[in-house]
């Protein structure tokens, strides 16, 4: 099971938007459009994670450092990734 960063005994927070796109920054360096989300949809479980729950498989958001643009996080296996929650008008106004 992921661990929250040394010293601290839950996930660090993050500012949801309203809804947004979130990114994951590819091994080339480029970001991947992983999914949209409102922030109805996403839950704060007592570890400090994030859980997006949309139409596909849930997507857990454990931040372990802020960056400039997004964040460092941990998947289900140990993988460090990087993120960014880009803020994207609802659905229907794009």
């Amino acid at each position: 099971m992921p661990k929250p960063p040394a010293g601290e005994d839950r996930f660090l927070d993050l500012e949801i938007p309203d809804w947004f796109v979130l990114d994951a920054l590819t091994e080339e360096h480029g970001w991947l459009d992983w999914g949209f989300y409102g922030r109805h949809q996403v839950e704060r479980l007592e570890d400090g994670s994030y859980v997006c729950l949309g139409d596909g498989v849930p997507i857990y958001l454990r931040c372990l450092a802020h960056r400039d643009e997004g964040f460092d996080a941990v998947d289900g296996t140990g993988r460090r990734l990087i993120y960014r929650l880009r803020p994207h008008p609802p659905p229907g106004q794009f």
